[in-house]
């Protein structure tokens, strides 16, 4: 999708081809701009670049190159009301991180009714 301020912006960091072009398609469908980044490395790369800041984050925990929470406060840090969103296969990652790092913790497979109120949260009134 084009850059077009209209759409909030959404970046989805994640490595598993399958999962991510799944994130995209949600999103995309409910009227958002994406941006996509498949490790920690391509993820920083991308952030720097941002020119707006983005309204959502969907960050895999598990990235061939680190771990997704290593970005969260830079993330916090640069865009202070974006929501965060992490997605893990590891049950060790309770929800208890729920509030304090992240607004919210995904465990594999996705609750795809709680993913899509998580984004309706994070968008507001989406164009669609």
């Amino acid at each position: 999708m084009p850059h077009d301020d209209r759409f909030p912006l959404a970046l989805v960091i994640e490595d598993e081809p399958d999962v991510s072009a799944l994130f995209r398609e949600i999103l995309e469908e409910e009227g958002w701009e994406i941006a996509v980044a498949a490790s920690v490395t391509a993820a920083q790369r991308l952030i720097s670049q941002l020119r707006r800041p983005p309204s959502l984050v969907v960050l895999d925990q598990r990235l061939p190159d680190g771990r997704g929470l290593s970005l969260v406060l830079g993330l916090r840090r640069r865009f202070p009301d974006t929501r965060i969103l992490l997605v893990t296969g590891a049950r060790a990652l309770t929800r208890e991180l729920e509030g304090s790092l992240v607004d919210a913790v995904f465990h594999k497979p996705i609750e795809l009714k709680r993913f899509l109120s998580e984004i309706h949260v994070a968008g507001g009134t989406v164009v669609g």
